[in-house]
């Protein structure tokens, strides 16, 4: 075996040696994981007093929405979940109201990465109460009118097409369906309203 001592170079070899041993041991490798990405960001389900948040990052990583009603922001919600479809609700929002948020996204290297919106921040704006109220309402009332005009029309196409003895009877029992369906979709928009 040989030993450093039976080494013999000249001194600026020896130089070159020990600078490259200690270049080739002392700089760490670069990493050639790829860093970690955010896109996808928005705002969805926006109501008087909610919203969720939704993002995609490249890799697994924690989600975390910091937002407030100005740009310095102040609030945070979180979830400590490893995943790459993030979605974090926001609760107790001021209805009718402006709010600025980023997304920030830690991986299990500890790589972070906020998204502001290149400093500009995204936004969303809260319904105010009307709106959340009357919009649910209203498409209840819309699906209760159209099943009351589906059975009008059957109503009316069935007394158009049965023999003259029997369309008295038929009209009744129909016109009975269709009472009994007016007050049937009455109780479900009391039902909602409570």
């Amino acid at each position: 075996m040989i030993s450093w001592s039976q080494i013999r170079l000249p001194k600026s070899k020896l130089a070159i040696a020990v600078l490259l041993a200690l270049l080739l041991f002392a700089v760490p490798i670069a990493s050639t994981a790829s860093p970690l990405l955010i896109s996808e960001v928005s705002a969805q389900n926006v109501l008087n007093t909610q919203s969720t948040i939704t993002w995609t990052t490249d890799v697994p990583a924690t989600s975390v929405v910091n937002y407030g009603n100005t740009t310095d922001l102040g609030l945070s919600a979180y979830d400590s979940t490893m995943v790459t479809s993030h979605s974090v609700t926001l609760h107790d929002l001021k209805p009718n109201n402006v709010y600025y948020y980023e997304v920030q996204s830690t991986d299990s290297d500890s790589n972070t990465i906020i998204d502001n919106n290149g400093n500009n921040y995204y936004t969303f704006t809260t319904t105010d109460f009307m709106t959340a109220l009357t919009k649910p309402i209203g498409q209840f009332i819309v699906a209760m009118m159209s099943q009351t005009s589906n059975a009008l029309d059957d109503f009316v196409n069935l007394s158009a097409t049965e023999p003259l003895t029997q369309r008295g009877s038929d009209a009744v029992a129909n016109l009975a369906k269709i009472v009994v369906n007016i007050f049937k979709n009455v109780a479900r928009l009391l039902n909602f309203l409570n």
